[in-house]
């Protein structure tokens, strides 16, 4: 199932490899600005999902499409949210001032 959140970008880590084929992964922290647990982590598998995030900037407001994962290691529950789309305001270039 597709959820979508909207914030503001407050992190973008560093992107890192995992895996056998060593896949890029990017995690990027939104903040939805609710009172608690306002930060969400999100990460972005792949070159394709990785190079989403090229453009973006901290503190851009960006609404973000995710799918919710889990799996179960050593008896323990994890979740994770997998980004599939990102999206967000280009900043307006105007050409035509004079300065």
């Amino acid at each position: 199932m597709k959820y979508k959140i909207e914030g503001t970008l407050k992190q973008k880590m560093n992107v890192r490899e995992f895996g056998k084929n060593n896949t890029p992964v990017q995690t990027i922290v939104i903040d939805i600005k609710q009172k608690f647990d306002s930060l969400i982590p999100i990460d972005f598998i792949g070159s394709d999902k990785v190079e989403m995030l090229e453009s973006i900037s901290e503190g851009q407001d960006v609404a973000v499409e995710f799918y919710v994962g889990g799996r179960e290691w050593q008896g323990k529950y994890f979740v994770s949210l997998k980004g599939q789309d990102i999206q967000f305001e280009k900043p307006m270039v105007n050409k035509d001032l004079p300065f």
